[in-house]
């Protein structure tokens, strides 16, 4: 097939045109030459006449090669151009290469201006393949970028030397690091992951991730990730980290996938405690319903028999004076006095009111008890209501007694004017009833080391202008310094695995916090114990009904 071939021609000399037009017009080019001699008429023919080929003389009478090929490849970078001369020096032919020439022809070789242009054409096309190439390249990288950026999930990739080479949106979002502060830096430097058990940051995360099996999640209670951020905040991450493989013997890096679940899992485990205790809620108040049926009976048993026994004291007392007045001469009425002596009447007549009396006094904390567990497993409203501290905090020791009653005593301080307050009260149970339990265990734990002395559980009330302050002093073994600012995170636990779950404090700092708008503190003291104060809005027209 015969291809048209234009050839832009600034000669100037019509014997080497001729001569070029001779070479390429053949069955396989069809030459169409234009001939120009001034700068202006060359920059209209290159947008006009578009050439494939640029042919001219490095020493032009009216410009230099140099122009010409400069002012080509502005508009045209793939027209070839050619250098026909009969001289040129080492240092002119590697400028005009360096300007993008495709051949330096002697004037001497025009005979084979043929085979050298088709040799050109090859490159050329070469050239523009690899081109092409290229901008495809550079368009999937541009996709695969915009894809990159939009995942939600955190996307690293590190060199075999755990340098990052890649640090997406989210990655950048979660760590708190920018992508200019991230690339080229140590992983160890950016993804700073920290030791559960010694809190110090991990000399080689990428290791440490790969020893959990490639995933890694929360549920690894032995290796759970968690991410120091810039800002230093501590956030449970979960994921995948794979070797980039080369072939199945060798991998060139690793690619780090994950996500920020603290807040997740924070909220997975609240759902779960709220499912747990809204179950034990409905069975306790079925238990509660359950036991104070036969309790009432009991009550009104009691009653009746203690209006009986009054009456028998009475009639006893009443005959045995008159048995008296009458056994000296009457041997019948010395005997039974004698038998209700040996019987121990008298006592029995003062013993039995005193058990009776007792009976109520075990009856009664029954019945508290009962109550207390019915206000406690009481489902809360959507919203919330203006409740009684102070009821609460009793109700919370009453249901809490058998966890400390053999180790603590618990004393209560209750401000008496105290106002409504307005919150969750069922939320506010769970709190206080996860303090007291903690006390407990601070307690116990003091006791293992010591003589065992019984422990000290102290609750106050009070108002501090706006805000109800619920303080909860413990003479336990206290809180480590080392650990003391880490005791809100979620699922930090100093408990041996299985026997905490690290979800109390973090919950309680939530529901106080979050749902609340409150705030706790803590102070503490090794060996000595612990105080958790607790600060409610009396009420607050920002806060959401409805659970944040």
């Amino acid at each position: 097939m015969t291809q048209l071939y234009r050839v832009l021609n600034i000669l100037g000399f019509e014997n080497e045109e001729s001569i070029i037009a001779g070479e390429l017009d053949n069955e396989n080019f069809r030459f169409v030459s234009v001939c120009v001699d001034s700068i202006d008429a060359f920059k209209r023919s290159i947008t006009e006449f578009k050439p494939d080929l640029v042919i001219t003389d490095y020493l032009h009478k009216n410009f230099d090669g140099i122009t010409a090929i400069t002012e080509t490849k502005k508009t045209f970078p793939d027209t070839l151009f050619f250098i026909l001369t009969e001289t040129i020096s080492e240092f002119e032919a590697i400028e005009c290469i360096k300007a993008g020439v495709s051949n330096i022809i002697n004037k001497d070789q025009i005979s084979s201006i043929l085979m050298i242009v088709q040799e050109a054409q090859k490159y050329q096309q070469a050239r523009q393949e690899k081109r092409q190439v290229e901008e495809q390249l550079a368009r999937e990288r541009e996709i695969l970028s915009i894809s990159l950026a939009s995942i939600g999930e955190a996307i690293v990739t590190m060199s075999l030397s755990g340098e990052i080479v890649l640090f997406n949106n989210a990655a950048q979002q979660i760590t708190e690091y920018s992508k200019l502060e991230a690339v080229g830096k140590p992983a160890k430097e950016i993804l700073r992951i920290l030791d559960e058990k010694t809190n110090q940051i991990l000399e080689d995360p990428i290791s440490h991730l790969l020893e959990i099996d490639n995933t890694f999640d929360i549920n690894t209670v032995h290796h759970r990730p968690v991410l120091l951020t810039k800002t230093n905040k501590k956030l449970l991450i979960s994921g995948k980290i794979t070797p980039i493989r080369v072939d199945q013997q060798t991998h060139a890096g690793y690619v780090l996938v994950f996500d920020d679940v603290t807040e997740k899992e924070r909220l997975a485990a609240q759902s779960m405690l709220s499912s747990k205790m809204e179950s034990i809620g409905q069975l306790a108040a079925g238990i509660a319903h359950e036991i104070n049926t036969p309790i009432q009976y009991l009550g009104d048993n009691l009653h009746y028999v203690q209006h009986a026994l009054e009456t028998y004291i009475e009639v006893d007392q009443r005959q045995t004076q008159f048995l008296k007045s009458i056994a000296s001469t009457n041997q019948k009425a010395k005997e039974v006095l004698d038998f209700r002596n040996s019987q121990r009447i008298d006592n029995l007549n003062n013993e039995i009111p005193a058990a009776i009396a007792e009976s109520y006094e075990g009856l009664d904390r029954v019945r508290k008890i009962v109550l207390a567990i019915r206000e406690f497993s009481h489902p809360s409203q959507k919203g919330k209501a203006y409740s009684d501290i102070n009821k609460s905090v009793q109700t919370t020791v009453t249901i809490s007694r058998n966890e400390w009653k053999y180790c603590a005593d618990l004393e209560t301080e209750l401000d008496p004017n105290l106002p409504m307050v307005l919150c969750r009260i069922d939320e506010l149970n769970q709190v206080l009833l996860n303090m007291i339990v903690n006390a407990t265990h601070a307690i116990q734990e003091k006791q293992k080391e010591t003589d065992k002395e019984t422990g000290k559980i102290r609750i106050k009330t009070s108002l501090e202008r706006d805000k109800v302050l619920i303080a909860i002093t413990d003479t336990g073994c206290g809180i480590p310094d080392t650990i003391v600012n880490r005791i809100f995170d979620p699922f930090f636990t100093t408990k041996d695995v299985g026997k905490g779950t690290g979800q109390g404090l973090s919950l309680a700092y939530n529901i106080i916090v979050n749902h609340h708008h409150g705030a706790i503190h803590v102070s503490t003291e090794e060996n000595i114990g612990t105080t958790f104060t607790i600060e409610l809005p009396i009420a607050n027209s920002e806060i959401e009904e409805t659970r944040d």
